[in-house]
C-alpha cells in the first residue's frame, strides 16, 4: 500500500512500506483532516514501514475512539528494537473559527477572541494526549521493557491540527510505574496529575495569559503536563 489510510475493518492489517517517517507524518495530518475515525500506526524506523494496528474504531458526536491490537504489538515488542506509536485527533472535533480571515489553514483559532471560551479550552486540551493516552503509553512501555530490558525504545506520539505530542516516562516515571504497576493504584498518581492539567479552570487560566496566540498557550499547557514522572514536547506543525 502506497498512502496511510484510516482502516475500519478488523480483518485485515494494512502496511505501508518505504515511507520514512516525515512522510507519514504529513499523510497523518491530511487523514486528520478528512476522517472522524482515529488509527493508529506502528512505524518501525529500520525498516521505513507503517503497520496499522487500531482495532474497533468508534466515531460518535462527541469524540472517536480506538483500541489496540495488544498481540501484535507484542509480537513487533520481540521482533524489533525500536518502535515510535503515532495515532491522530480528528480536526472533526476541535471547534472551527469563523472567521477564517483571521485564523490559519485548518481554519483553527488561533486568538481567543475566534471562538467561545469553552470551545477554545476544548480544543486545547484535545490538542493534548489524554489521560488514556498517557495511561496506555506507560502501560506499554512496561510490556517494551520487560521484552526488551534496555535494548531498544519505544515512543508515543499524537497528531493534532496544532502539531504533534511526543510523550513518555522519565526515568523516575519508569522507576514508579514498573514498581507500582501490579497494584490496583498503580500509574494512578501519573495519570491523575496530568488530567488535573487539563481541566476546565486550569487551561482557561493559561489562555487568560496568552489571549493572543493560542500556540504559546498550548506550549505552556504542555509544559504543566511535564512532571518529575512524565515527559511531553511539542512539535508545531
Amino acid at each position: 500500500m502506497d498512502q496511510l489510510v484510516v482502516n475500519t475493518s478488523d480483518f485485515e492489517r494494512t502496511v505501508a512500506k518505504n515511507k520514512c517517517e516525515s512522510q507519514g507524518i504529513r499523510e497523518i495530518v491530511e487523514l486528520m483532516k478528512s476522517e472522524r475515525f482515529e488509527e493508529l500506526w506502528i512505524f518501525l524506523p529500520e525498516a521505513c514501514s507503517w503497520i496499522e494496528i487500531g482495532r474497533h474504531v468508534t466515531s460518535g458526536p462527541d469524540e472517536a475512539t480506538i483500541r489496540v491490537d495488544r498481540t501484535y504489538l507484542a509480537r513487533a515488542m520481540v521482533s524489533h528494537k525500536e518502535l515510535h506509536l503515532y495515532h491522530f485527533h480528528p480536526l472533526a472535533y476541535f471547534e472551527r473559527c469563523k472567521d477564517k480571515i483571521r485564523c490559519d489553514q485548518f481554519s483553527l483559532p488561533i486568538a481567543a477572541g475566534h471562538i467561545s471560551e469553552q470551545g477554545l479550552i476544548s480544543n486545547l486540551r484535545y490538542s493534548m494526549p489524554s489521560a488514556e493516552d498517557i495511561y496506555f503509553m506507560m502501560d506499554v512501555s512496561w510490556e517494551f521493557d520487560q521484552r526488551r530490558g534496555d535494548d531498544g525504545r519505544i515512543m508515543n506520539n499524537v497528531v493534532t491540527p496544532y502539531g504533534v505530542l511526543s510523550y513518555a516516562l522519565t526515568d523516575a516515571g519508569e522507576e514508579k510505574f514498573f514498581k507500582e504497576r501490579s497494584l490496583r493504584t498503580g500509574g494512578l498518581y501519573i495519570k491523575l496529575k496530568a488530567a488535573n492539567a487539563l481541566l476546565d479552570d486550569q487551561i482557561a487560566t493559561i489562555i487568560k495569559k496568552h489571549p493572543n496566540d493560542i500556540r504559546e498557550a498550548l506550549e505552556q499547557l504542555v509544559q504543566s503536563l511535564n512532571s518529575k514522572y512524565l515527559r511531553v514536547t511539542y512539535t508545531p506543525l
